[in-house]
This record gives structure tokens, sequence and C-alpha cells, in this order.
């Protein structure tokens, strides 16, 4: 089985979009696919990225289903220790570990983060540390807004100096964009040594699937 880590720089940058479209796109190849959001915040009962995975992967929306989905989901649209405390509640770092090394036996298996590399999951703990503990490669999805490439090359860096394995970094079209993603990856590859990918923002209307062939081909 492969694992791949979907992480990123920060929030609302297309993880879940990403997730979706590999799921659809590996299926579309014939290759079983598993695939969890361990913890989400922010949580809506009629649509939310837990739901958005159990849909692509061709599921029903009932608890059973969710549960193998997601271990935490919180109201707060915080970090995942702020949500968490909202609620009385934490996280617990190794029952959180557990539930993604116990995924399904599928050919390629994914883990969708919530928020960035860095986000506090408990009072000790960050992605990071799930990320490590999982054994999965990274896949890291950053935006083109005013700042992103700096919030890109930290989160790479952070990365890179925990020996984490990158297979990839995906430069997603924010909606405000403070230049083209094509020229951003042209100053992006003067600092990273992984794979660089783009998606344009009027393929997050459509089929994105058929935006990433190469990233396919990458993880499958």
């Amino acid at each position: 089985m492969k694992r791949y880590f979907i992480t990123s720089s920060g929030t609302e940058v297309g993880k879940t979009l990403l997730t979706c479209a590999l799921i659809r796109g590996l299926q579309a190849k014939g290759k079983s696919v598993s695939a969890q959001k361990p913890v989400i915040s922010g949580w809506n009962e009629s649509e939310n990225d837990s739901y958005a995975i159990i849909d692509a992967l061709g599921l029903k929306r009932n608890s059973e289903t969710l549960k193998t989905v997601t271990l935490y989901r919180f109201d707060a649209p915080l970090s995942p220790d702020m949500a968490a405390r909202r609620e009385n509640a934490t996280i617990d770092f190794e029952k959180l570990v557990a539930f993604c090394r116990a995924s399904p036996e599928s050919d390629v298996h994914l883990i969708e983060g919530a928020g960035g590399v860095m986000v506090p999951l408990n009072d000790m703990h960050h992605t990071l540390d799930l990320i490590k503990r999982s054994s999965a490669s990274v896949i890291l999805v950053v935006g083109s807004y005013l700042g992103a490439i700096s919030h890109a090359l930290t989160a790479y860096k952070v990365l890179r100096a925990e020996a984490v394995d990158i297979a990839a970094i995906v430069i997603s079209e924010s909606e405000i964009s403070a230049v083209g993603i094509d020229e951003m990856a042209t100053t992006m590859k003067n600092f990273v040594r992984a794979p660089i990918f783009l998606i344009h923002r009027l393929a997050k209307n459509a089929r994105l699937e058929n935006e990433v062939p190469e990233i396919l081909r990458i993880v499958e």
C-alpha cells in the first residue's frame, strides 16, 4: 500500500478538492483507494470535507462510514486544539496515530490533514508529528495569494528538516492570486527539490481529476 498525507501551508487552499480528485482519478484507473480526514473542525452537518471524501469514495453518508473517515470532529472553525478545548475535549494523539495506521487495505491510502503542517492538534503535538508517525509521503498543497511563496517554502523547509518524503508540491490557484501560478512555479523551482504541479482556478469548478493526470502517475 502507498500512503500519502495531503497537507498544506495553511487552510482553504484546496486540500479536499485535490484529495477527492485523486480518489476519483485513481478509481478510474482501477486502483483501490481508501481515504481519511482524521480531524475536522468547523463541522457542518450538511456539507463538510469528511462527507466530500465519503462521496468521492462512492460510499453512503452514514454514521458507520463517517467513523472510518474521521475520528475527531469539532464545531468551531479553529485549529484542532482550540476547537477541542471549546468542547472540553482533547485529541488523544496515540489514538489518532492508530486510526491513521489502521486504514483499510488498498492500493493507495490518502490522509488529509486539518489546516497546515504546523497546526496544533493538542498541547504537545502538531500535524507534522502525525505525518511522521503515519509513515506517509507528503503532497504539499499551497495557494497563490500574496505571501504564498514564503508560506510554501516555510512549510517545505520544515518538512525537509524533519526528513519527511515530499512526493509532490501542488500550487492551487487562489481566488485572489498575486501572480500567475506558472510564474510562481518558476520561482519555487529555484528552492525546492520536489515535483511541482499546477491546479488552475477554473478547473476547480469542473472535474478536477482531469487537471491532475501527472499527479496521478506519481501516486498510483
